[in-house]
């Protein structure tokens, strides 16, 4: 057995059905939605117009870009990584960011006296 639900838009203001749409305004921070046929919403666009006519569109406020702050791990010489991750059979490229878990164990086995690979 098949079940078949539909929506039908109905005219907030005369009841009618058909060619009915969600209209969406707000006022003063507030937003509403009315479904109406398109008589009724050029009615309601009459009735706004001297309104918005007089109106002025809101600038968009510039949106700030916060600094940058790298979390990733660092090395002053990426050159020493890529030469230790090769003796140590990882795959590294020649140019390029190095891989933040390369460059962790790396440092992490500097501060020992032998270093080891990332496991």
């Amino acid at each position: 057995m098949a079940t078949r639900i539909s929506k039908e838009l109905v005219d907030d203001t005369d009841g009618t059905t058909g060619d009915v749409t969600t209209v969406p305004f707000s006022i003063r921070d507030e937003r509403f939605e009315i479904d109406l046929s398109p008589a009724n919403e050029a009615r309601l666009r009459a009735d706004l117009q001297p309104w918005i006519n007089q109106a002025r569109k809101p600038t968009k406020p510039r949106k700030r870009r916060g600094k940058y702050k790298y979390t990733g791990a660092s090395t002053n010489d990426p050159a020493a990584v890529r030469k230790w991750a090769l003796e140590h059979g990882l795959s590294v490229s020649t140019t390029g960011r190095l891989p933040s878990a390369i460059i962790a164990s790396y440092n992490a086995a500097a501060t020992t006296t032998t270093l080891q690979p990332p496991q």
